[in-house]
């Protein structure tokens, strides 16, 4: 609770550091469904962080995971809502996040015995097989 008091203190001296060029009502009328979009992504990404770490995750890897499979969802979003383009440089990117959530978990995807992981990809460094 002291967190969110303290961002919401902060975000006040923000905007007295950075005053807004109308009344906030004007302001706020300016704003279109993304910014409440947003809001709630935002709000369902701390109430998924608080879930994870009263469940025990380790700290360190919460938020990777957290913001990799946030960056997946909002990918159909992106081309759906918001007309964007994949290029091959972004197709990459993708690869990427899943190879990395795949080599973050590791250790729990193999002792899973319904998803046993039999043959290791020649491409990971051999420090990265479980032992």
């Amino acid at each position: 609770m002291t967190a969110y008091l303290t961002a919401i203190l902060l975000s006040l001296l923000i905007l007295l550091v950075y005053p807004l060029k109308s009344s906030l009502p004007a302001a706020l009328g300016q704003l279109n469904w993304a910014s409440f979009g947003l809001a709630v992504a935002i709000a369902g990404l701390e109430f998924g962080f608080l879930l994870a770490y009263r469940a025990g995750w380790e700290v360190s890897l919460s938020a990777i995971l957290v913001y990799v499979a946030a960056s997946l969802l909002l990918i159909p979003i992106g081309l759906l809502l918001l007309r964007e383009t994949l290029t091959p440089v972004n197709l990459y990117g993708i690869l990427d996040c899943i190879l990395g959530r795949i080599v973050v978990n590791w250790r729990k995807l193999s002792s899973i015995q319904v998803i046993k992981i039999t043959c290791l990809p020649a491409f990971l460094p051999v420090s990265l097989y479980p032992s």
